[in-house]
This record gives C-alpha cells, structure tokens and sequence, in this order.
C-alpha cells in the first residue's frame, strides 16, 4: 500500500517541522514555498495539503491552489495551521 502523500505549503518553522514528523511517521511529504506554480504542483500531488502560512497570506494560496475565491470549493480539504490575525 503506498504512503500517504502530504503536501505542506509554507517553509518555515512549522511546515519544516511538520514536514520532519510527517517524514519520520512513514508519510510522503513535498513542502513549498509561495511561488504559485510549486503551490500547484504540490497541491495536485498531495492527497492532503496543509498550509503553515502567515493569516494575510492564506487567501493568495488559497488561490493559487485553483480557487476562484477565497471559501471557494476547490474539490479537497484545506488544513490551515496558523494564528488568526484581526487588526
């Protein structure tokens, strides 16, 4: 049976560590940056995507995983990890 294959958009502190743990529990991991295409690739190999990015940065990604709009139902479930930000 082959591994779950986990898609982490967002390199910093918590994608990396995730990304570690994930890898460490048997999981294939592919993790990204923000540029849009890796953002797309990654997403459309991974039959999960977590996103470890900042609040103001959520709805560009959001899009750049093929949503027309921020809520917009893009086919698969989004994990956002990050602290909600509210002036």
């Amino acid at each position: 049976m082959a591994a779950t294959k986990i898609a982490i958009i967002g390199n910093g502190n918590v994608g990396s560590a995730l990304e570690k743990g994930a890898k460490n529990a048997g999981y294939e991991v592919r993790t990204t940056g923000a540029d849009p295409k890796d953002v797309r690739t990654a997403s459309a190999w991974g039959d999960f995507i977590i996103l470890t990015i900042p609040a103001s940065a959520r709805q560009d990604a959001i899009k750049n995983l093929g949503a027309t709009r921020y809520g917009a139902d893009i086919g698969f479930k989004v994990v956002w990890l990050g602290k909600e930000v509210r002036p």
